[in-house]
């Protein structure tokens, strides 16, 4: 899944989605989220900063929130929108039809305290 980042967001410190995986740290459900940028002059795609993995959550069943600071808490990434695109993209797998994991959103932030 593709989320796209839209020109009003200047800065972001962390990434958070909402989430469920009904496994937890399991094999058996995984949700991956990553900020990616795409140079508009070139085509190339790139991770800023790191990718959230819910294995490393605990088991959720409701919806339950994980997310990770993008670079470092002193310095928030800044959003460069004359040269490249930005979007969260979403990977969401499963290995037993018995797992459900499921997005419900993301936020770019900088409401974090280090």
């Amino acid at each position: 899944m593709t989320c796209p980042v839209f020109s009003t967001i200047e800065v972001a410190q962390a990434l958070t989605i909402t989430y469920r995986d009904t496994d937890g740290s399991g094999t058996g459900a995984v949700i991956f989220a990553a900020l990616r940028r795409k140079d508009l002059s070139t085509g190339a795609a790139a991770t800023v900063g790191t990718t959230i993995d819910t294995n490393t959550g605990p088991l959720v069943e409701g919806y339950g929130t994980i997310g990770g600071i993008l670079v470092n808490c002193t310095s928030p990434h800044i959003f460069d929108f004359a040269n490249f695109a930005y979007y969260v993209q979403i990977n969401i797998q499963r290995t037993t039809a018995e797992q459900m994991p499921l997005f419900g959103g993301a936020r770019l932030h900088s409401d974090v305290i280090c």
